[in-house]
């Protein structure tokens, strides 16, 4: 292990995770930005992701080695080893090593001197040429958005501080479109994030005694350099994060102790217990002799928002997410559609991962489309939105009609339930 597991110790994480796709959104016209989402780095544009430190600090204390395999990385949850490799990278991001990368000297003379003019800068800082292409004026869309590509991977993919100095050479490979398709941007992004993850914790347990000495409160702090969404996309994968956690703000043990995730003593805590196992091993199961998600038409859980019941279900044929709620009055769209931000983008490459066909002609590599049920079902504060969920699931795993799901039957439904548990058959 990184860490012994008694020695784990909290500590906040950052990222240099830009807010520079609203500013190519903003900066760059219709079409330019059309032009810009055909290149490779145009699904990754629109992705819209929280970082999550907290997880990402409790996977790296977990660290294990690995003989022969210093092109990954691997970590031990609860008894089973989660491995991160290009291979996930490249499936999360899209981006796949080049089978004849180009070797060649980019110049980067023609865009420096279109940004710069006649001032020989050997010396800009990612900051200062964000506020250039923020205020330049284009003429020309190509360059318009070779800037913005360039802007893009040194401040996203590359993850550089803005206070840092940016590399002209990208602007030099971004203006050589042979160069720029063949360059192997895969290994490229993923050497430098496999490597920050991989040093991240050295010489930081340490500074933390050390600060512990001082202040009761001590907490260590470390960045994470690269494009780290992929590797906390790739973490959520089924094998070690169970579907419906990608849904939960927080993780409840049996006995009902909670700790979110902006809590790093509270969680870190709780993830060494050992109750936290049961529920693992509840939750996820053995994968292994179970169909996988590429086996059947739903992929289905419920989340609970505002204290209110709704139904998810994920349909793996047509690619959407659909969301039964009995009663859509209740919760606010807004909500609804911030809780299923993340899964909605990141299902396609949780389903790629665990083998789902990619080459499908149905499948859709992008965020799924969300469609929410309309109609009203529950009335008034029956509180039964736990049962027109409970039913909606079973109705569609049974293929049954869903007319069934009226306030009058659900009292027939919850005596249904109780007899069906008292009867033991859900745990024969």
């Amino acid at each position: 292990m990184a860490v012994p597991s008694e020695k784990y110790f909290p500590a906040t994480v950052s990222c240099q995770v830009h807010k520079i796709g609203s500013l190519i959104k903003d900066k760059l016209t219709k079409d330019q930005l059309q032009m810009f989402e055909k290149t490779i780095f145009g699904p990754l544009l629109n992705v819209n992701m929280v970082f999550n430190g907290q997880l990402i600090h409790h996977f790296l204390l977990r660290q294990i080695p690995e003989d022969g395999n210093a092109d990954g990385i691997c970590f031990s949850v609860l008894g089973k080893n989660v491995r991160f490799t290009q291979k996930e990278f490249n499936i999360i991001t899209g981006l796949w090593p080049t089978n004849n990368p180009l070797e060649k000297d980019c110049d980067s003379k023609r865009l420096q001197s279109l940004l710069f003019g006649s001032e020989n800068k050997k010396v800009i800082t990612c900051l200062e040429i964000e506020e250039i292409f923020k205020n330049f004026e284009f003429t020309n869309d190509d360059d318009a958005v070779k800037v913005a590509l360039a802007v893009f991977i040194e401040t996203v993919m590359v993850g550089k501080d803005k206070k840092t100095q940016f590399d002209m050479d990208i602007l030099g490979r971004v203006d050589d479109e042979e160069a720029f398709k063949s360059f192997d941007w895969s290994t490229f992004f993923y050497t430098r994030l496999l490597n920050s993850l991989k040093t991240s914790l050295q010489g930081k347990k340490e500074a933390y005694e050390l600060k512990k000495t001082r202040s009761s409160k001590a907490v260590s702090y470390y960045n994470i350099k690269g494009y780290v969404l992929a590797f906390q996309t790739g973490i959520n994968k089924p094998d070690c994060i169970v579907w419906n956690h990608i849904f939960d703000t927080h993780l409840v043990t049996p006995d009902n102790k909670k700790a979110e995730w902006t809590d790093p003593t509270a969680h870190l805590s709780i993830w060494t217990e050992k109750d936290v196992e049961y529920y693992f091993n509840t939750a996820v199961g053995d994968y292994n002799d179970i169909p996988g998600w590429g086996d059947v038409n739903y992929v289905i859980t419920c989340i609970n928002i505002k204290e209110h019941w709704l139904a998810i279900a994920a349909d793996m044929r047509k690619c959407r997410i659909y969301v039964f709620d009995s009663m859509p009055n209740y919760v606010e769209q807004k909500l609804v559609d911030e809780a299923l931000q993340m899964p909605a983008r990141c299902i396609a490459s949780l389903a790629i991962a665990i083998g789902v066909n990619l080459h499908s002609d149905r499948f859709t590599y992008g965020p799924w489309p969300i469609r929410r049920s309309k109609a009203t079902l529950q009335k008034g504060r029956s509180l039964d939105c736990g049962i027109f969920c409970t039913k909606f699931v079973e109705c569609l795993v049974t293929a049954s009609d869903l007319g069934c799901l009226t306030v009058p039957n659900m009292k027939l439904f919850r005596q249904q339930y109780v007899l069906e548990l008292w009867a033991n058959k859900y745990f024969c």
